[in-house]
């Protein structure tokens, strides 16, 4: 489906969800073009910075988020430098993406995936959720709200609770 300039322009300025998408998407072209040079990266850093001052939305990724990434409520949303998101991410307000413990005085940013979770392809985070540590959350997952994950989940798992746990899992044989 084809959007009209007018339909997107119309978008981005009357949704703030889609707007923090846009400039994320534009912060990290920014950076991954070479030849803007240090210049571009300190665009691309300032226009993430400008996204957790303006709705409260924090993305620090080192790694691109899939496409597909869909937030609601933009409001108080951390994704940590060390995420990895897949395609297809539903985000609502409240969520963070975060590490367990704090980084090593001596490292060099390299053993960020031994802290940080990731998040696979079509998965739903709702309102207040925290993500923390080296987790692995399965494709297709569905994460309940104020729910705390401190461990891996299957794909297609609904997951809930403090500390999060395994309500049910959809199986795909059924």
């Amino acid at each position: 489906m084809k959007l009209s300039v007018w339909t997107l322009l119309r978008r981005y300025l009357l949704s703030i969800d889609y707007r923090v998408i846009v400039r994320y998407r534009i912060a990290m072209w920014m950076r991954s073009k070479k030849a803007l040079g240090k210049a571009g990266r300190v665009a691309a850093n300032s226009l993430l910075r400008q996204l957790s001052t303006s709705p409260g939305v924090e993305i620090n990724c080192r790694q691109p988020i899939g496409e597909g990434l869909e937030i609601r409520h933009a409001h108080d949303i951390v994704i940590g430098a060390g995420a990895i998101v897949g395609k297809n991410l539903t985000v609502y307000n409240g969520v963070t993406l975060g590490a367990r413990r704090l980084k090593d005085l001596d490292d060099d940013g390299s053993g960020d995936q031994d802290r940080y979770p990731t998040v696979e392809d079509d998965v739903t985070i709702f309102s207040g959720a925290k993500v923390l540590g080296p987790v692995t959350i399965g494709k297709g997952s569905t994460i309940g709200a104020n729910a705390v994950v401190l461990d891996s989940f299957p794909p297609k798992s609904v997951i809930a609770g403090v500390p999060a746990r395994l309500i049910r899992s959809v199986d795909p044989c059924r």
